[in-house]
């Protein structure tokens, strides 16, 4: 896995790029494309001249050819085209997460063959996951023991790629609750099979080259302090019995399992539990291009990870008693607001997000607007415009609350925009 330093995947914009405009939001003071890299303000330039990301310790990130990478401490993620990735902190509980053949994991009617194939990182160091040649049939699994917190939301997943077989089982055993239960994944169709019930939730992402991250989630009970991650070769959906003849496999890399309902970037760990500690990213100082008493704020963000909580978009402030935020309202839908010396003086609500977010807003004294994916604008006629200096990217203050996904652009206006202008900017 290689290693990038700096902001994102150029350090400079060519004297062609320079040149081409042709992206920018027609009437934007300050367009930021997170997914490519640049910002104009008049002048064309990286991302790192503007924006400030802090982060303690490496992370990875998936770079423009699609493979797994780690950027260095304080440095930004640039996601695969997806624009600037902005998570939580969260620690891998799961010991030797590509080493399949290591003793922490418990094989079952298996054996685990060492750097096989070339994993989502492009490096030959995926394992093979296959059955001992015992002969008949039974299950070939490999687990590992997991201490957990109790009445806690927890996701595993795990990169697989199909061998002799295309069938996976991904899942928990030894909990009282979820008890023995799993997800069926086919690795020929990306195609998701049977689920549990007593799982929250699964699902399959596709990484290229054959290669698929599947993953369930689910919620220890008020006892359990320790349980299983199970990993089961199979050959069809909800069936677990494999042919004993050294005929059925698949490929195994990157096993990673967390508290959390969702699964976040690939943490790697040899022989202990690693953390990955959260992505701050902040435009420590407004400029020229900001107009302090009216203007517009476009976003355009991933939601697909937001439930309860208050996940921030942006935050443009002072301090947090003067400030303009886009955020989750508790897992009830997107919120727009304004406070003022911490007066809420705007509080409206555009509507419920769904994947990709687009969403913009106009401020102006007695004249707030805000809309999301193209729908009806919500008005404010009667509040002021705080004072701010700052802007935080998908954090609160730029300490918390973080995003949890990819902030693919935002662009400033300085000139309020119409009712019509915000439509047509998220349709």
């Amino acid at each position: 896995m290689l290693t990038r330093t700096g902001y994102g995947r150029r350090a400079y914009i060519t004297a062609a790029a320079r040149n081409n405009t042709d992206w920018v939001l027609t009437d934007a003071s300050l367009d930021l494309d997170f997914a490519n890299d640049r910002y104009y303000d008049g002048e064309l330039a990286a991302l790192a001249a503007i924006v400030t990301v802090s982060r303690a310790g490496a992370a990875t990130y998936r770079d423009a050819s699609g493979l797994i990478q780690s950027a260095a401490a304080n440095s930004a993620r640039i996601d695969h085209g997806l624009g600037l990735l902005i998570e939580e902190t969260r620690t891998n509980i799961c010991t030797y997460s590509g080493a399949l053949d290591n003793a922490a994991w418990v094989k079952s009617g298996a054996t685990a063959s060492a750097n096989a194939a070339t994993s989502p990182d492009g490096t030959a160091n995926a394992d093979t996951l296959g059955d001992n040649s015992a002969t008949g049939t039974g299950t070939v699994s490999a687990s590992q023991t997991i201490t957990v917190s109790t009445s806690t939301a927890y996701s595993f997943s795990v990169f697989c790629k199909a061998g002799q077989l295309s069938w996976v089982r991904i899942g928990v055993a030894n909990f009282t609750a979820p008890a023995d239960s799993g997800a069926w994944f086919n690795l020929s169709t990306g195609a998701a099979g049977a689920v549990d019930t007593a799982l929250d939730n699964s699902g399959i992402e596709d990484y290229g080259n054959g290669w698929y991250r599947c993953r369930v989630s689910f919620t220890t009970d008020a006892a359990d302090t320790t349980g299983d991650i199970t990993i089961t070769v199979c050959d069809a959906d909800n069936d677990v019995t494999v042919d004993l003849d050294g005929t059925s496999d698949i490929y195994v890399w990157g096993a990673q399992c967390e508290a959390g309902a969702f699964p976040t970037s690939y943490i790697p760990t040899s022989g202990s539990s690693v953390t990955r500690n959260e992505d701050n990213a902040q435009i420590a100082a407004l400029g020229s291009w900001f107009n302090a008493t009216e203007g517009g704020v476009y976003a355009e963000a991933d939601t697909s990870n937001w439930a309860s909580g208050n996940n921030r978009v942006y935050m443009i402030q002072s301090n947090t008693q003067n400030r303009m935020e886009m955020k989750n309202n508790g897992g009830s839908g997107l919120k727009y607001e304004t406070r003022v010396g911490n007066n809420r003086v705007v509080e409206e609500y555009p509507g419920t997000p769904a994947g990709i977010a687009k969403t913009a807003m106009r401020y102006k004294n007695n004249d707030y607007g805000i809309a999301l994916d193209g729908g009806a604008v919500e008005t404010d006629t009667n509040a002021a415009v705080p004072s701010v200096s700052k802007a935080n990217l998908g954090t609160y203050d730029n300490t918390s609350e973080h995003l949890n996904g990819h902030m693919k652009r935002l662009a400033i206006f300085n000139t309020a925009p119409d009712n019509t202008k915000l439509q047509t900017l998220t349709s």
